[in-house]
């Protein structure tokens, strides 16, 4: 598996015209990306890019302190969230 926070992944696929492609070592749903419609570097889900639909688990993070949603600090909760380590605590269970 491959767990991404605020992955810029998205925004470097565009470098490539067929948009990029799935990791060959990758079992399709074993991808998972932690994203916040914040965050300067992920603020939307791998998954709007064709390649990866259907392919990659998109994960919205969300918060209700005001102070989560300022552009940097957006990118750098990941870690601090009871949420997040819900998330990871059940995706390490499935493997």
């Amino acid at each position: 598996a491959l767990v991404t926070m605020g992955s810029p992944i998205i925004h470097y696929s565009t470098r490539w015209k067929d948009g990029g492609r799935y990791p060959d070592f990758l079992e399709p749903k074993k991808m998972f990306c932690f994203w916040g419609r914040s965050d300067i570097v992920c603020p939307s889900p791998i998954s709007v890019n064709p390649v990866f639909k259907g392919k990659v688990v998109d994960i919205q993070v969300t918060s209700w302190n005001p102070l989560d949603l300022e552009k940097y600090r957006a990118h750098t909760i990941y870690w601090g969230l009871d949420m997040v380590h819900r998330e990871l605590a059940e995706i390490f269970q499935s493997l």
